[in-house]
Protein backbone atom coordinates (compact mmCIF):
# COMPACT_ATOMS: atom_id res chain seq x y z
CA UNK A 1 0.00 0.00 0.00
CA UNK A 2 3.08 2.09 0.96
CA UNK A 3 4.38 1.71 -2.44
CA UNK A 4 1.46 2.14 -4.27
CA UNK A 5 1.11 5.62 -2.64
CA UNK A 6 4.40 6.41 -3.67
CA UNK A 7 3.64 5.65 -6.67
CA UNK A 8 0.93 8.21 -6.79
CA UNK A 9 2.98 11.18 -5.18
CA UNK A 10 5.40 10.76 -7.74
CA UNK A 11 2.93 10.97 -10.74
CA UNK A 12 1.76 14.54 -12.53
CA UNK A 13 -1.53 15.57 -10.60
CA UNK A 14 -2.26 17.12 -14.41
CA UNK A 15 -1.71 16.04 -17.72
CA UNK A 16 1.46 17.77 -19.10
CA UNK A 17 -0.30 17.19 -22.78
CA UNK A 18 -3.91 17.10 -23.93
CA UNK A 19 -5.44 14.18 -24.69
CA UNK A 20 -6.27 12.84 -28.15
CA UNK A 21 -10.25 12.47 -28.17
CA UNK A 22 -9.87 8.87 -29.11
CA UNK A 23 -8.21 8.75 -25.18
CA UNK A 24 -10.71 10.34 -23.46
CA UNK A 25 -13.12 7.62 -24.78
CA UNK A 26 -10.84 4.93 -23.41
CA UNK A 27 -10.63 6.48 -20.62
CA UNK A 28 -14.08 6.89 -20.13
CA UNK A 29 -15.32 3.52 -21.20
CA UNK A 30 -12.68 2.65 -18.20
CA UNK A 31 -14.97 4.27 -15.35
CA UNK A 32 -18.34 3.20 -17.27
CA UNK A 33 -17.04 -0.07 -17.74
CA UNK A 34 -17.46 -0.53 -13.68
CA UNK A 35 -21.32 -0.19 -14.68
CA UNK A 36 -21.44 -3.36 -16.65
CA UNK A 37 -21.48 -5.53 -13.06
CA UNK A 38 -23.23 -3.27 -11.18
CA UNK A 39 -26.34 -2.96 -13.60
CA UNK A 40 -27.34 -6.13 -12.68
CA UNK A 41 -27.02 -6.11 -8.99
CA UNK A 42 -29.33 -2.45 -8.45
CA UNK A 43 -32.31 -4.70 -10.88
CA UNK A 44 -31.92 -7.55 -8.58
CA UNK A 45 -32.21 -5.52 -5.26
CA UNK A 46 -35.31 -3.47 -6.61
CA UNK A 47 -36.80 -7.30 -7.53
CA UNK A 48 -35.69 -8.53 -4.12
CA UNK A 49 -37.43 -5.29 -2.76
CA UNK A 50 -40.51 -5.94 -4.63
CA UNK A 51 -40.92 -9.37 -3.65
CA UNK A 52 -40.66 -8.39 -0.17
CA UNK A 53 -42.73 -6.00 0.05
CA UNK A 54 -45.62 -7.38 -2.33
CA UNK A 55 -44.84 -10.92 -2.24
CA UNK A 56 -48.04 -12.01 -3.98
CA UNK A 57 -47.64 -9.61 -6.78
CA UNK A 58 -45.59 -10.66 -10.25
CA UNK A 59 -43.36 -7.70 -11.59
CA UNK A 60 -42.28 -7.39 -15.30
CA UNK A 61 -39.34 -4.49 -14.44
CA UNK A 62 -38.24 -2.91 -17.17
CA UNK A 63 -35.37 -1.27 -18.54
CA UNK A 64 -35.06 1.86 -15.88
CA UNK A 65 -31.32 2.71 -16.50
CA UNK A 66 -29.73 3.44 -19.55
CA UNK A 67 -26.32 5.67 -19.99
CA UNK A 68 -25.34 8.36 -22.37
CA UNK A 69 -21.48 9.96 -23.27
CA UNK A 70 -20.96 12.89 -25.47
CA UNK A 71 -16.91 12.57 -25.35
CA UNK A 72 -16.05 11.89 -29.04
CA UNK A 73 -19.37 13.26 -30.12
CA UNK A 74 -19.37 17.21 -28.57
CA UNK A 75 -17.69 19.31 -31.30
CA UNK A 76 -19.30 23.03 -30.27
CA UNK A 77 -15.89 24.30 -30.24
CA UNK A 78 -13.88 21.11 -29.80
CA UNK A 79 -11.64 21.19 -33.74
CA UNK A 80 -10.25 17.85 -33.17
CA UNK A 81 -14.15 16.06 -32.50
CA UNK A 82 -14.61 15.10 -36.00
CA UNK A 83 -16.93 12.92 -38.08
CA UNK A 84 -13.97 9.97 -38.17
CA UNK A 85 -13.61 10.30 -34.00
CA UNK A 86 -17.77 10.44 -33.89
CA UNK A 87 -17.42 7.09 -36.15
CA UNK A 88 -14.49 5.87 -34.23
CA UNK A 89 -16.53 6.39 -30.76
CA UNK A 90 -19.40 4.42 -32.25
CA UNK A 91 -17.29 1.74 -33.35
CA UNK A 92 -15.21 1.73 -30.11
CA UNK A 93 -18.61 1.67 -27.32
CA UNK A 94 -20.26 -0.80 -29.75
CA UNK A 95 -17.01 -2.93 -29.41
CA UNK A 96 -17.30 -2.78 -25.40
CA UNK A 97 -20.53 -4.17 -25.64
CA UNK A 98 -20.10 -6.62 -27.81
CA UNK A 99 -16.75 -7.96 -25.81
CA UNK A 100 -19.10 -7.71 -22.41
CA UNK A 101 -21.61 -10.09 -23.84
CA UNK A 102 -18.78 -12.24 -25.45
CA UNK A 103 -17.03 -12.77 -22.13
CA UNK A 104 -20.02 -13.59 -20.35
CA UNK A 105 -21.18 -16.17 -22.88
CA UNK A 106 -18.05 -17.93 -22.98
CA UNK A 107 -18.12 -18.06 -19.09
CA UNK A 108 -21.14 -19.69 -18.80
CA UNK A 109 -20.18 -21.93 -21.70
CA UNK A 110 -17.97 -23.46 -19.17
CA UNK A 111 -20.50 -23.41 -16.69
CA UNK A 112 -23.97 -24.55 -18.03
CA UNK A 113 -23.20 -28.29 -18.42
CA UNK A 114 -26.44 -29.73 -17.70
CA UNK A 115 -27.23 -32.58 -19.27
CA UNK A 116 -30.47 -33.37 -21.56
CA UNK A 117 -30.26 -37.06 -19.90
CA UNK A 118 -30.80 -35.04 -16.43
CA UNK A 119 -32.87 -32.25 -17.53
CA UNK A 120 -34.76 -31.27 -20.36
CA UNK A 121 -34.37 -28.79 -22.31
CA UNK A 122 -37.11 -26.54 -24.00
CA UNK A 123 -37.21 -28.03 -28.41
CA UNK A 124 -36.64 -24.13 -29.41
CA UNK A 125 -33.00 -24.10 -28.32
CA UNK A 126 -32.31 -27.41 -30.85
CA UNK A 127 -34.50 -25.47 -33.89
CA UNK A 128 -32.37 -22.59 -33.41
CA UNK A 129 -28.93 -24.25 -33.22
CA UNK A 130 -30.39 -26.62 -36.21
CA UNK A 131 -31.02 -23.68 -38.61
CA UNK A 132 -27.71 -21.90 -37.63
CA UNK A 133 -25.79 -24.59 -38.33
CA UNK A 134 -27.79 -25.01 -42.07
CA UNK A 135 -27.07 -21.35 -42.76
CA UNK A 136 -23.56 -21.57 -41.68
CA UNK A 137 -21.64 -24.87 -42.20
CA UNK A 138 -18.45 -23.60 -40.49
CA UNK A 139 -20.38 -23.44 -37.19
CA UNK A 140 -21.35 -27.19 -36.96
CA UNK A 141 -18.04 -27.84 -37.06
CA UNK A 142 -17.50 -25.98 -34.20
CA UNK A 143 -20.35 -27.74 -32.20
CA UNK A 144 -18.70 -31.03 -32.76
CA UNK A 145 -16.05 -31.32 -29.73
CA UNK A 146 -19.50 -30.82 -27.99
CA UNK A 147 -21.46 -33.51 -26.67
CA UNK A 148 -24.88 -33.39 -28.44
CA UNK A 149 -26.54 -33.89 -25.32
CA UNK A 150 -25.03 -31.02 -23.80
CA UNK A 151 -27.94 -28.22 -25.22
CA UNK A 152 -27.18 -25.84 -23.28
CA UNK A 153 -23.18 -25.81 -24.51
CA UNK A 154 -24.28 -25.95 -28.22
CA UNK A 155 -26.53 -23.23 -27.88
CA UNK A 156 -24.02 -20.93 -26.09
CA UNK A 157 -21.40 -21.27 -28.28
CA UNK A 158 -23.94 -20.99 -31.21
CA UNK A 159 -24.39 -17.71 -29.69
CA UNK A 160 -20.93 -17.31 -29.41
CA UNK A 161 -20.30 -17.81 -32.99
CA UNK A 162 -22.96 -14.77 -33.96
CA UNK A 163 -21.69 -12.63 -31.45
CA UNK A 164 -17.94 -12.95 -33.03
CA UNK A 165 -18.74 -12.49 -36.41
CA UNK A 166 -20.79 -8.97 -34.93
CA UNK A 167 -17.69 -8.13 -33.47
CA UNK A 168 -15.29 -8.36 -36.57
CA UNK A 169 -18.66 -6.19 -38.13
CA UNK A 170 -17.24 -3.58 -36.40
CA UNK A 171 -14.36 -3.55 -37.52
CA UNK A 172 -15.23 -3.80 -41.10
CA UNK A 173 -18.15 -1.55 -40.58
CA UNK A 174 -20.58 -3.14 -42.29
CA UNK A 175 -22.71 -6.24 -41.23
CA UNK A 176 -20.81 -10.40 -41.70
CA UNK A 177 -23.28 -13.37 -42.67
CA UNK A 178 -24.06 -14.83 -39.49
CA UNK A 179 -23.72 -11.76 -37.08
CA UNK A 180 -27.15 -10.96 -35.73
CA UNK A 181 -28.55 -8.68 -37.93
CA UNK A 182 -30.00 -6.01 -34.75
CA UNK A 183 -29.57 -6.39 -30.97
CA UNK A 184 -33.04 -7.41 -30.77
CA UNK A 185 -32.03 -10.76 -32.70
CA UNK A 186 -29.80 -11.04 -29.86
CA UNK A 187 -31.96 -10.41 -26.98
CA UNK A 188 -34.45 -13.15 -28.56
CA UNK A 189 -31.78 -16.05 -28.36
CA UNK A 190 -30.64 -14.86 -25.06
CA UNK A 191 -34.38 -15.07 -23.69
CA UNK A 192 -34.94 -18.82 -25.51
CA UNK A 193 -32.37 -19.88 -23.56
CA UNK A 194 -33.22 -18.03 -19.71
CA UNK A 195 -37.29 -19.20 -19.97
CA UNK A 196 -35.65 -22.66 -21.32
CA UNK A 197 -33.31 -23.05 -18.17
CA UNK A 198 -36.50 -21.04 -15.50
CA UNK A 199 -38.74 -23.47 -16.92
CA UNK A 200 -37.05 -26.73 -16.52
CA UNK A 201 -36.43 -26.95 -12.63
CA UNK A 202 -33.60 -24.56 -13.64
CA UNK A 203 -34.66 -21.46 -11.32
CA UNK A 204 -32.17 -20.73 -9.47
CA UNK A 205 -29.56 -20.86 -12.16
CA UNK A 206 -31.77 -18.97 -14.30
CA UNK A 207 -31.80 -16.05 -11.07
CA UNK A 208 -27.73 -16.14 -10.57
CA UNK A 209 -26.61 -16.90 -13.97
CA UNK A 210 -28.82 -15.58 -16.48
CA UNK A 211 -31.03 -13.14 -14.85
CA UNK A 212 -28.00 -10.43 -14.87
CA UNK A 213 -27.08 -11.05 -18.59
CA UNK A 214 -30.32 -10.61 -19.73
CA UNK A 215 -30.46 -7.40 -17.75
CA UNK A 216 -27.13 -6.73 -19.43
CA UNK A 217 -28.50 -6.92 -22.77
CA UNK A 218 -31.35 -4.82 -22.10
CA UNK A 219 -29.67 -1.64 -20.64
CA UNK A 220 -26.27 -2.37 -22.44
CA UNK A 221 -27.63 -3.50 -26.37
CA UNK A 222 -25.02 -3.65 -28.69
CA UNK A 223 -24.45 -0.36 -27.76
CA UNK A 224 -23.04 0.02 -24.42
CA UNK A 225 -24.01 4.09 -24.17
CA UNK A 226 -25.94 5.94 -26.44
CA UNK A 227 -23.66 8.72 -27.64
CA UNK A 228 -25.21 12.40 -27.77
CA UNK A 229 -23.76 14.82 -30.70
CA UNK A 230 -23.84 18.55 -30.03
CA UNK A 231 -22.85 21.50 -32.73
CA UNK A 232 -23.61 25.16 -32.72
CA UNK A 233 -26.31 27.06 -34.32
CA UNK A 234 -23.67 29.44 -35.98
CA UNK A 235 -22.35 25.93 -37.97
CA UNK A 236 -25.55 25.13 -38.78
CA UNK A 237 -26.91 28.19 -40.18
CA UNK A 238 -23.75 27.71 -42.40
CA UNK A 239 -24.09 24.76 -43.51
CA UNK A 240 -27.91 25.24 -44.24
CA UNK A 241 -27.17 28.41 -46.55
CA UNK A 242 -24.88 26.09 -48.64
CA UNK A 243 -27.15 23.35 -48.80
CA UNK A 244 -30.31 25.50 -49.70
CA UNK A 245 -28.00 27.23 -52.52
CA UNK A 246 -27.61 23.80 -53.88
CA UNK A 247 -31.36 22.59 -53.96
CA UNK A 248 -33.27 26.00 -54.29
CA UNK A 249 -32.82 29.42 -56.58
CA UNK A 250 -33.94 30.78 -53.08
CA UNK A 251 -31.88 33.97 -51.68
CA UNK A 252 -30.26 33.81 -48.41
CA UNK A 253 -33.06 35.94 -47.20
CA UNK A 254 -35.56 33.30 -47.95
CA UNK A 255 -34.26 30.23 -46.43
CA UNK A 256 -35.68 30.55 -43.16
CA UNK A 257 -39.13 31.01 -45.19
CA UNK A 258 -38.09 27.80 -46.40
CA UNK A 259 -37.54 25.72 -43.78
CA UNK A 260 -40.54 26.21 -42.22
CA UNK A 261 -42.83 25.69 -45.26
CA UNK A 262 -43.83 22.31 -46.93
CA UNK A 263 -41.52 22.26 -49.20
CA UNK A 264 -39.88 18.90 -48.90
CA UNK A 265 -35.58 18.81 -49.50
CA UNK A 266 -33.52 17.45 -51.91
CA UNK A 267 -30.80 15.57 -52.65
CA UNK A 268 -27.48 17.59 -52.83
CA UNK A 269 -23.24 16.88 -53.76
CA UNK A 270 -21.87 16.97 -50.45
CA UNK A 271 -18.50 17.38 -52.33
CA UNK A 272 -19.47 20.89 -53.40
CA UNK A 273 -19.52 21.97 -49.73
CA UNK A 274 -17.12 24.25 -48.30
CA UNK A 275 -15.11 22.26 -45.49
CA UNK A 276 -16.52 23.63 -42.58
CA UNK A 277 -20.01 23.20 -43.97
CA UNK A 278 -18.94 19.22 -44.78
CA UNK A 279 -18.18 18.52 -41.91
CA UNK A 280 -21.51 19.39 -40.73
CA UNK A 281 -23.55 17.77 -43.25
CA UNK A 282 -21.59 14.38 -43.24
CA UNK A 283 -21.90 14.18 -39.11
CA UNK A 284 -25.72 13.81 -40.26
CA UNK A 285 -24.78 11.56 -42.71
CA UNK A 286 -22.78 9.60 -40.01
CA UNK A 287 -25.74 9.82 -37.86
CA UNK A 288 -27.99 8.38 -41.03
CA UNK A 289 -25.79 5.44 -41.81
CA UNK A 290 -25.52 4.63 -37.47
CA UNK A 291 -28.91 4.71 -37.03
CA UNK A 292 -29.71 1.96 -40.38
CA UNK A 293 -26.75 -0.12 -39.80
CA UNK A 294 -26.67 -0.51 -36.16
CA UNK A 295 -28.70 -0.64 -32.77
CA UNK A 296 -30.98 2.81 -33.21
CA UNK A 297 -29.85 2.99 -28.81
CA UNK A 298 -26.62 3.76 -29.49
CA UNK A 299 -27.59 7.92 -30.86
CA UNK A 300 -28.77 9.68 -28.07
CA UNK A 301 -29.70 12.98 -28.74
CA UNK A 302 -28.50 16.39 -31.26
CA UNK A 303 -27.50 19.21 -28.95
CA UNK A 304 -27.58 22.75 -30.62
CA UNK A 305 -25.56 25.10 -28.67
CA UNK A 306 -26.25 28.93 -28.58
CA UNK A 307 -30.41 27.98 -29.78
CA UNK A 308 -31.98 31.98 -30.03
CA UNK A 309 -34.50 30.74 -31.63
CA UNK A 310 -36.66 28.45 -32.97
CA UNK A 311 -35.41 28.55 -36.78
CA UNK A 312 -32.51 26.75 -35.20
CA UNK A 313 -34.28 23.52 -34.74
CA UNK A 314 -36.16 23.53 -37.95
CA UNK A 315 -32.76 24.02 -39.30
CA UNK A 316 -31.19 20.88 -38.04
CA UNK A 317 -34.20 18.93 -39.06
CA UNK A 318 -33.68 20.56 -42.52
CA UNK A 319 -30.75 19.02 -42.04
CA UNK A 320 -31.22 15.63 -41.32
CA UNK A 321 -33.93 15.54 -43.41
CA UNK A 322 -31.67 16.27 -46.55
CA UNK A 323 -28.56 14.03 -45.05
CA UNK A 324 -31.23 10.73 -44.73
CA UNK A 325 -32.16 11.70 -48.72
CA UNK A 326 -28.56 11.28 -49.47
CA UNK A 327 -29.04 7.63 -49.23
CA UNK A 328 -32.37 6.94 -49.16
CA UNK A 329 -35.04 8.05 -52.09
CA UNK A 330 -37.77 9.43 -50.01
CA UNK A 331 -38.71 10.75 -46.19
CA UNK A 332 -41.13 7.84 -45.22
CA UNK A 333 -38.31 6.44 -43.18
CA UNK A 334 -36.71 9.33 -41.70
CA UNK A 335 -35.79 8.08 -37.89
CA UNK A 336 -36.76 10.05 -35.15
CA UNK A 337 -33.22 11.83 -33.78
CA UNK A 338 -33.99 13.63 -30.68
CA UNK A 339 -33.31 16.99 -31.58
CA UNK A 340 -32.77 19.33 -28.18
CA UNK A 341 -31.89 22.95 -28.16
CA UNK A 342 -29.18 24.19 -25.38
CA UNK A 343 -30.55 27.32 -23.65
CA UNK A 344 -27.09 28.62 -22.53
CA UNK A 345 -27.52 32.47 -22.12
CA UNK A 346 -29.61 34.89 -19.89
CA UNK A 347 -31.58 36.19 -22.38
CA UNK A 348 -32.06 32.70 -24.60
CA UNK A 349 -33.08 31.38 -21.04
CA UNK A 350 -36.05 34.04 -20.64
CA UNK A 351 -37.16 33.30 -24.27
CA UNK A 352 -37.07 29.56 -24.16
CA UNK A 353 -40.40 28.72 -23.28
CA UNK A 354 -41.52 30.78 -26.52
CA UNK A 355 -38.86 29.44 -28.61
CA UNK A 356 -40.61 25.73 -27.30
CA UNK A 357 -43.82 27.07 -28.13
CA UNK A 358 -42.77 27.90 -31.56
CA UNK A 359 -40.87 25.26 -32.72
CA UNK A 360 -43.59 22.59 -31.39
CA UNK A 361 -46.35 24.61 -33.10
CA UNK A 362 -44.67 24.30 -36.24
CA UNK A 363 -46.06 21.62 -38.46
CA UNK A 364 -42.81 20.76 -40.17
CA UNK A 365 -41.59 20.22 -36.49
CA UNK A 366 -45.07 18.01 -35.91
CA UNK A 367 -44.98 15.80 -38.52
CA UNK A 368 -41.32 15.04 -37.67
CA UNK A 369 -42.22 15.33 -33.83
CA UNK A 370 -44.84 12.04 -33.65
CA UNK A 371 -42.24 9.64 -35.60
CA UNK A 372 -40.92 9.49 -31.79
CA UNK A 373 -42.01 6.04 -29.57
CA UNK A 374 -43.42 8.87 -27.27
CA UNK A 375 -44.59 12.76 -27.26
CA UNK A 376 -41.07 13.60 -25.61
CA UNK A 377 -39.60 17.04 -25.79
CA UNK A 378 -35.62 16.97 -24.13
CA UNK A 379 -34.60 20.90 -23.80
CA UNK A 380 -30.83 21.16 -22.49
CA UNK A 381 -30.16 24.85 -19.90
CA UNK A 382 -26.73 25.36 -19.44
CA UNK A 383 -25.38 26.53 -16.38
CA UNK A 384 -21.44 27.84 -17.56
CA UNK A 385 -22.82 30.66 -20.03
CA UNK A 386 -25.28 31.73 -18.31
CA UNK A 387 -23.32 32.33 -15.06
CA UNK A 388 -20.46 33.68 -17.62
CA UNK A 389 -23.32 36.14 -18.70
CA UNK A 390 -25.46 37.06 -15.42
CA UNK A 391 -23.29 35.85 -12.77
CA UNK A 392 -24.27 32.94 -10.51
CA UNK A 393 -27.07 33.93 -8.46
CA UNK A 394 -28.57 35.30 -11.59
CA UNK A 395 -27.54 32.55 -13.59
CA UNK A 396 -29.71 30.21 -10.78
CA UNK A 397 -32.68 32.40 -10.32
CA UNK A 398 -33.04 32.42 -14.29
CA UNK A 399 -32.71 28.97 -14.84
CA UNK A 400 -35.23 28.53 -12.13
CA UNK A 401 -37.49 30.04 -14.29
CA UNK A 402 -36.78 29.16 -17.56
CA UNK A 403 -37.64 25.54 -16.46
CA UNK A 404 -41.64 26.51 -14.52
CA UNK A 405 -42.24 28.78 -17.97
CA UNK A 406 -40.87 25.31 -20.48
CA UNK A 407 -42.92 23.03 -17.83
CA UNK A 408 -45.96 25.57 -18.38
CA UNK A 409 -45.89 25.31 -22.23
CA UNK A 410 -45.22 21.71 -22.72
CA UNK A 411 -48.21 21.07 -20.28
CA UNK A 412 -50.32 22.84 -22.83
CA UNK A 413 -48.82 20.92 -25.85
CA UNK A 414 -49.49 17.64 -23.74
CA UNK A 415 -46.28 16.71 -24.20
CA UNK A 416 -43.62 14.81 -22.62
CA UNK A 417 -40.57 17.49 -20.82
CA UNK A 418 -37.21 15.99 -20.45
CA UNK A 419 -34.76 18.94 -19.00
CA UNK A 420 -31.20 18.22 -19.86
CA UNK A 421 -28.74 19.95 -17.17
CA UNK A 422 -25.63 20.90 -18.38
CA UNK A 423 -23.96 21.02 -15.07
CA UNK A 424 -20.32 20.14 -14.39
CA UNK A 425 -16.88 21.81 -13.27
CA UNK A 426 -15.98 22.99 -10.12
CA UNK A 427 -18.72 25.76 -10.40
CA UNK A 428 -21.74 23.26 -10.72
Amino acid sequence: LISDLTILWQSDLVRPERPPVMSEVSRGLYFASTLWDVVPKSYKELRDALQRFYPNHHFEVPRFLSFGSWIGGDRDGHPFVTVDVTNQTFRRLRRAAIEGHLRTCRRLHSQMVMSDQQVNSNPELRDRIEKICEAFPELKVRLESISALETYRLYLRMMEFRMEQNLDSVRQENLLDGAYQNVEEFRDDLNLLYHSVLENRGSRIADLYLRPWVDQAKTFGFHFACLDVRQSSVAHRQCLDEVVAQQSNQDSGDVIELIRSTTAPQKIEVDQLSDSAKEVFETFMLLAHAHEKWDADAIGCYIISMTHSADDILTVLWLWKTAWLQSHTDLDQLPHLPIAPLFETISDLRNASAILEDFLSNNQYLNYFSRGEKRQQIVMVGYSDSTKDGGYLTACWELHEAQERLAETADRHHISLVVFHGRGGALG
